[in-house]
């Protein structure tokens, strides 16, 4: 083997070594800027299946949703109500899908309804995946 075969077999080692360590720059870039963009939603558990960032549920209220978990937690079906003062130019969908996959209140069934009032907009997802927004 010659000078040149070594230096051909060398370039292509660092070729892979290259893009190995920039596809796991990329998965890490794309993992910190989607936490970024998700840091500041609520994350629901079977304490607090509610968040109220504008202050509009009651206290009856509250106690009427956990109530209502308490008697289907062994359906496994649970209700989680969030209302954001805004969504930060973030999509409603992509907001329910990051609450409703971040979240340790929903296992497999229940129903989560997020209200964003400066954009008077407000998401239903049921558990059955089955998306319904609506927008005043």
């Amino acid at each position: 083997m010659d000078d040149k075969e070594r230096v051909e077999d060398w370039s292509e080692f660092l070729l892979s070594i290259t893009l190995i360590v920039g596809m796991i720059f990329l998965s890490i870039s794309s993992h910190i800027s989607l936490n970024k963009e998700t840091a500041d939603l609520p994350r629901l558990s079977d304490e607090f299946p509610y968040y109220d960032e504008v202050g509009v549920l009651s206290d009856e209220v509250k106690n009427k949703i956990l109530k209502l978990n308490n008697d289907y937690k062994y359906d496994e079906a649970q209700l989680g109500i969030v209302i954001l003062k805004s969504l930060k130019g973030r999509n409603v969908n992509f907001v329910a899908e990051r609450i409703w996959k971040t979240s340790k209140l929903f296992s497999r069934t229940g129903q989560i309804i997020i209200i964003a009032d400066d954009e008077k907009i407000y998401e239903i997802k049921s558990y059955d995946e089955m998306n319904k927004t609506i927008e005043d």
